[in-house]
């Protein structure tokens, strides 16, 4: 039929059977993982490991599920881990790791291969103290970091009805297994999610980042670029969904950030394009205040409202400067803190300063309505707060969430403890678990 049916024929055929080989290994190790630690990924880490590397090898989702069955059937052959010891040409000592239902065929099969080269099968024990077990850990530098995500990214801009930027940042991956959807929080930037977009790319999830008005290089409202402000809270929901339809992009996850939380229980319960899930991460459903609440809002709304103030800072406002490490609230990180702001000190154009008294307004009226009005969650909602937060309040955020258990579909609700804020910027102690459980929620 031609050279060139042959050329893809001898392809695919490569191509399946490296298939056939890697789902077999991965299945024998996800069976005899069950049998050690049980069927269910959430009480075994192992499990959720090789599950993670099936779906990185496009094992398919029912052979997986066939492989967890087959342990826990009654005639199911048990797997076992057997180390064979031997000397290989010229005296070369060699340690065989095997894993086998048979032994006696496996050291059948070992001892010929090595007797066919010139080799001879020792006994148990006679090598091993010849060897140690290593783990090899690739950790990239900061320098191939930003490498990857230069070219990786591609920035959009969008232009909506009222003449507003609107940006977004795309991060590309080869063959992705899923994408996700970030709205960030109020002063964050792309290159902030340098280092997460390294981990997504290795797990193969493309993502997009959208920038309402305000944010990173979308348009600033004011003459003064640095303080962040608003007219209508809800121009921050229109502006991603009108990003979202120039993208074509439904059917959504959703993970966001800070005020992008904000924005995305706003979008949930008043925009149709809804995400499918969505994972959020120290949602500003509540300041971080010691004043009376309702002297909060009496002061708030009474300089949020009159001309001459509501464009001023609020008193924790001013110009982007950078807090000595040693007193911020926001990171337990010096090294990811200080690369976040060293980036601001060479793009000083990106920075933003503190909000606006019609800012804090304006997202004080979104939390009312969301706290005192009624509304059901219909979609999977994954909320991680921080446990030691100084921008929003947990407490008010665990009050919000714990009062919707008896929705449609009950929001799930956890407290990182000790952490800080920043969780894209925590320590790892922090930020794995946070970010490893919202991936594994929004992707499975």
């Amino acid at each position: 039929m031609g050279r060139a049916f042959e050329y893809r024929k001898a392809r695919k055929l490569k191509r399946w059977g490296n298939m056939s080989r890697t789902f077999t290994r991965i299945g024998k190790e996800i069976t005899m993982c069950c049998k050690a630690g049980g069927g269910d990924p959430d009480m075994n880490p192992r499990l959720r490991v090789l599950m993670q590397n099936a779906k990185a090898a496009n094992m398919p989702k029912d052979t997986v599920e066939r492989a967890i069955k087959k342990a826990t059937e009654k005639d199911a052959g048990d797997y076992k881990e057997i180390v064979y010891e031997g000397y290989g040409p010229f005296g070369i000592a060699i340690v065989v790791e095997a894993a086998t239902d048979n032994n006696t065929r496996t050291v059948a099969n070992v001892r010929s291969y090595f007797n066919k080269f010139g080799g001879s099968l020792g006994t148990s024990g006679s090598l091993t103290f010849l060897f140690e077990h290593k783990c090899v850990f690739h950790i990239a530098k900061k320098e191939d970091l930003e490498k990857y995500y230069l070219s990786h990214t591609e920035n959009l801009s969008f232009t909506n009805d009222e003449g507003i930027t609107l940006t977004a940042t795309k991060f590309i991956v080869d063959d992705p297994i899923a994408r996700i959807v970030i709205i960030p929080g109020r002063g964050e930037i792309a290159h902030k999610y340098y280092e997460f977009f390294y981990t997504l790319g290795q797990l193969r999830i493309g993502a997009v980042i959208c920038f309402a008005r305000g944010q990173a290089t979308a348009s600033r409202l004011l003459e003064n670029r640095q303080k962040c402000h608003i007219e209508h809270f809800e121009d921050f929901a229109n502006d991603i969904s009108f990003i979202l339809d120039k993208l074509n992009i439904t059917n959504y996850k959703l993970l966001a950030f800070s005020l992008g939380g904000l924005i995305s229980l706003d979008i949930i319960k008043n925009m149709p394009n809804k995400p499918e899930k969505a994972a959020l991460i120290a949602p500003y459903i509540w300041p971080y205040f010691k004043l009376n609440k309702t002297l909060l809002k009496l002061f708030v709304n009474s300089l949020g409202t009159l001309p001459y103030t509501k464009t001023m800072y609020t008193p924790h406002g001013k110009e982007y400067k950078k807090v000595p490490f040693e007193i911020n609230h926001h990171s337990h990180n010096q090294v990811r803190y200080n690369n976040y702001h060293d980036y601001y000190a060479k793009h000083p154009a990106y920075t933003i300063g503190g909000p606006t008294f019609k800012f804090v307004k304006e997202a004080l009226r979104k939390q009312l309505e969301l706290i005192k009005g009624k509304f059901d969650f219909t979609i999977p909602v994954y909320v991680q707060a921080a446990g030691d937060d100084k921008v929003v309040s947990t407490k008010e955020s665990q009050a919000y969430f714990l009062s919707h258990q008896h929705d449609t579909i009950p929001p799930k609700y956890e407290i990182i403890d000790n952490a800080y804020h920043d969780i894209l910027n925590e320590d790892d102690q922090y930020r794995i678990k946070c970010l490893a459980n919202a991936l594994k929620f929004l992707i499975g």
